[in-house]
C-alpha cells in the first residue's frame, strides 16, 4: 500500500513541479491504495479499526485492531436466532475478545482504538 510523501508547499510558476511521482501519487489516493496512519477528527483521532464476526457466544475471537481496543460494538448480523439476551463484549486483549450472545445469533463486531 502507498504512503503519500509531501511534496509541496506548491505555489504557481514555482518549483516542486508536478512529477510522475505526484500524479503517481494522487492516482493511488484516487483510487483507495493510500495508507492512513491515523484519522484526526476535530476531537480526537481513532488509531485502529477492525471489523469481525461470529455465531453465539464465543471466547477468544481475533478482533484484528491489532491493539487492545478501547471499544468494541457488538450488532447483531442476520440470523437472530431465538434471543435470550444482547450480544455484548468482555474481557479484551490485544488480540482476542470474548463475546455473550444467545446460541445460533449471528453477530458483527467493530473494534476500535483511539489515539490518546
Amino acid at each position: 500500500m502507498a504512503i503519500y510523501t509531501k511534496y509541496g508547499p506548491f505555489s504557481n510558476g514555482v518549483p516542486p513541479a508536478i512529477s510522475q511521482n505526484v500524479l503517481n501519487d494522487v492516482e493511488s489516493a484516487l483510487t483507495g491504495a493510500l495508507g492512513i496512519g491515523k484519522c484526526a477528527f476535530t476531537t480526537g483521532s481513532i488509531a485502529r479499526i477492525s471489523k469481525f464476526s461470529g455465531i453465539g457466544s464465543q471466547t477468544g475471537v481475533a478482533h484484528g485492531c491489532g491493539a487492545n481496543p478501547d471499544i468494541v460494538i457488538i450488532q447483531y448480523a442476520g440470523n437472530y436466532g431465538a434471543i435470550g439476551q444482547a450480544a455484548a463484549y468482555k474481557n479484551t486483549t490485544s488480540t482476542t475478545v470474548d463475546v455473550d450472545a444467545a446460541a445460533g445469533v449471528s453477530w458483527n463486531g467493530l473494534a476500535i482504538r483511539f489515539t490518546p
